[in-house]
């Protein structure tokens, strides 16, 4: 994983790395970005995102391929970010909740307690803090209601060279000292998101 301070230095790693990809394979390339959901659950301590695991309601958003990610013979996990929204992508209400302001204390809260393994074919090859790949979530002045937007902010760049049989997901986990998932939550979405690189047709 780089780190990705600034945009400028996001594009440009990003744009290194699809170079280094494109000359491996010597053929120009193709974006794709897929999703998967995990639905939260004030029971549920943990998700494998892009295993096929989600209700039939959440299948339906989704568009990674059931057989691997990539469609092509090779192929390049090029960055990830997230987003928590209520169900069907409606924007949070960071300030509602069973008490003020309480649904974006505890989405905060989430973010940084979740921790996501990258595995291919049963080896975690990348570790992240779900708080890393996350869009900011804006800050709220409780005494006024006024909100503070976050600053720049870029996906998270990972670079991981994939073939089309190769078995990816990325495990989230909140550990086992953690406060459990809070039930203003249930039913949220955590939406993660993967740019991919391919073959571009011939």
């Amino acid at each position: 994983m780089y780190p990705t301070s600034s945009k400028a230095h996001f594009d440009k790693l990003k744009s290194s790395s699809i170079q280094k990809f494109s000359a491996t394979i010597k053929r120009s390339v193709k974006s794709r970005t897929v999703r998967s959901i995990w639905k939260l659950s004030a029971t549920t301590r943990g998700y494998k995102f892009f295993n096929e695991s989600e209700a039939v309601h959440e299948k339906d958003y989704c568009d990674y391929s059931r057989g691997g990610l990539v469609s092509t013979p090779t192929g390049l996990l090029s960055n990830v970010f997230a987003e928590i929204t209520k169900p069907d992508f409606v924007p949070a209400d960071l300030s509602g909740g069973t008490t003020a302001y309480n649904i974006g204390n505890e989405i905060k809260r989430l973010l940084s307690a979740t921790k996501l393994k990258v595995i291919q074919n049963t080896f975690p090859i990348r570790e992240l803090q779900l708080s890393q790949i996350h869009i900011p979530v804006p800050n709220f002045v409780t005494t006024s209601g006024a909100i503070v937007q976050p600053g720049e902010w870029s996906p998270t760049l990972i670079s991981v060279p994939v073939k089309a049989d190769s078995n990816i997901i990325i495990e989230a986990s909140i550990p086992p000292n953690a406060p459990a998932i809070h039930t203003d939550l249930d039913g949220y979405y955590v939406t993660l998101y993967v740019e991919l690189f391919e073959h571009a047709q011939a």
